[in-house]
């Protein structure tokens, strides 16, 4: 076993730990880095911080802020810019309160490029005392979890915060979980994930949970483009879950899945841009059969009528307003009155002095006369 230690037995506080490692930080067999207060300490935990591009923590390693005594856990600061990978039983990184101790957990802050848990690793911040859980921050481009676990359960007051901010995709596969639960009486954390994508593979038990005993649910936010495999429901061995229910009736915390309209897997479809071929369309209309053209009709209930081309002054012509059909003429019929025949107006033209003339003739928005429309399918 190798170790660093920075820790107090008695009264005082512990010492802090810097590392700043250029390449990588391999812990492979039951290695420790630690900055906590032992179980017969009564004072606080030194800070830990670490700094490399690369770093490995497996079989039975450690890296630990904890408090087993009278006193606060430091904070955890680390920045592997490339990796950090956990795998193996007992291997994890924490802040958090062990059981009997009296104090409250530190913070844990992780960035990295890619986190990999598997194989039980965790990362945590879980109170298993009489104090308070921390805040753990992560910060990563992906994050894998694979039989892996992220934690800030407590058994007492109020459960620890999670946050991930993942800027691709977050995946669960195995028996994983992220868990601000609350044990007992305590009430549930705090869990805030912002990712593209989060997958939950269906050939396990994963669950995302910010659930409770006797005490209030906690409250769990997403923002994902979308959620794949996983989905709001109470808890089973058997499937994916998100829940933050309490077994109190009333106690049940909250749950807010913001993800877009579009499913961004099946992506956009491209309209063809040439709908309609005009040639067909005219060749077609020519070649029907008059009789039965004649035949067709357009009825509408009400006044008015529709204009033959667009910009052209509304008519009723060969339209059926209320089972009424109109003279089927292009010219309208004069119409009888006790003074003789007049003849309906059409149109206007307007002089050079400003009056208003009605004409027999359709004219435009000008008073220009138009031509009469003929049908020539020949």
């Amino acid at each position: 076993t190798s170790a660093i230690l920075a820790s107090t037995f008695g009264e005082g506080n512990a010492g802090d730990i810097t590392l700043n490692i250029s390449e990588s930080i391999n812990l492979s067999t039951t290695g420790i880095i630690a900055a906590i207060v032992g179980e017969t300490g009564t004072g606080t935990a030194g800070d830990l911080r670490i700094e490399t591009r690369n770093l490995t923590v497996m079989n039975e390693s450690q890296i630990l802020g904890d408090t087993f005594g009278e006193g606060n856990g430091g904070s955890v600061v680390i920045n592997a810019t490339d990796s950090i990978e956990l795998a193996g039983n007992v291997s994890f990184i924490s802040a958090g309160v062990e059981s009997e101790a009296t104090g409250n957990g530190g913070d844990l802050d992780i960035q990295t490029g890619q986190l990999t848990i598997l194989d039980n690793g965790e990362i945590t911040v879980e109170s298993l005392g009489t104090g308070q859980a921390g805040e753990l921050t992560i910060r990563a481009n992906s994050i894998q979890l694979n039989d892996g676990r992220i934690d800030a359960a407590t058994p007492i007051g109020n459960g620890g915060s999670i946050t991930l901010n993942v800027s691709d995709d977050l995946t669960l596969q195995g028996n994983s979980f992220i868990s601000a639960q609350a044990l007992n009486d305590a009430n549930g954390g705090n869990l805030s994930i912002d990712s593209r994508f989060i997958v939950a593979f269906p050939d396990g038990n994963n669950d995302i949970l910010a659930s409770a005993e006797q005490g209030q649910g906690g409250n769990i936010t997403i923002n994902a483009e979308s959620l794949l495999g996983i989905q709001e429901r109470t808890p089973s061995n058997l499937t994916n879950d998100i829940n933050a229910s309490s077994q109190v009736s009333g106690l049940d915390g909250t749950i807010s899945i913001s993800t877009p309209d579009t499913n961004p897997i099946q992506g956009a479809t491209e309209l063809p841009t040439d709908v309609i071929v005009p040639e067909e369309t005219s060749q077609q209309a020519c070649e029907a059969n008059r009789e039965i053209a004649a035949q067709n009709g357009l009825n509408i209930k009400g006044k008015g009528g529709i204009v033959p081309e667009p910009g052209l002054p509304l008519n009723s012509l060969n339209i059926a307003v209320n089972g009424e059909t109109n003279s089927t003429s292009v010219i309208p019929q004069p119409i009888e009155t006790s003074q003789g025949e007049i003849q309906p107006a059409r149109g206007i033209k307007v002089t050079e002095s400003g009056k208003v003339i009605l004409t027999a003739y359709r004219t435009n928005n000008s008073g220009e006369r138009l031509p009469e429309i003929k049908q020539n399918c020949g």
